[in-house]
């Protein structure tokens, strides 16, 4: 989000540069309020006197689409890796674990 925005002109902080707006980490309720004011672009910039963060227009945008990025893959991650020369290698080993020689490695 953060970078579509920046691509479209506006100022937008980094994620983790809460302590440049006076945000402490001194709990986790601080880095909460920072990422909720972050989200909502409600933080006071002191130096423009702007507010910054995710400015609610990105909300408004399509969301991404695999047609947006280079080199996109499908991915299913439920599916195992189809890696050949680790077929090749766990075929051998149930073969000779299954005729008791033992392993290959």
């Amino acid at each position: 989000m953060r970078e579509i925005l920046k691509n479209i002109g506006y100022d937008v902080p980094e994620l983790h540069a809460h302590e440049q707006y006076g945000y402490h980490e001194e709990s986790t309720i601080t880095l909460k309020n920072w990422y909720k004011d972050y989200m909502r672009c409600t933080i006071l910039d002191k130096n423009t006197n702007k507010y910054v963060g995710i400015n609610p227009e990105v909300y408004l945008l399509k969301p991404p689409h695999k047609n947006n990025f280079d080199y996109t893959i499908e991915m299913d991650f439920n599916e195992e890796p189809r890696n050949f020369l680790e077929e090749i290698k766990t075929l051998f080993h149930v073969v000779n674990t299954t005729l008791g020689k033992g392993n290959t490695e």
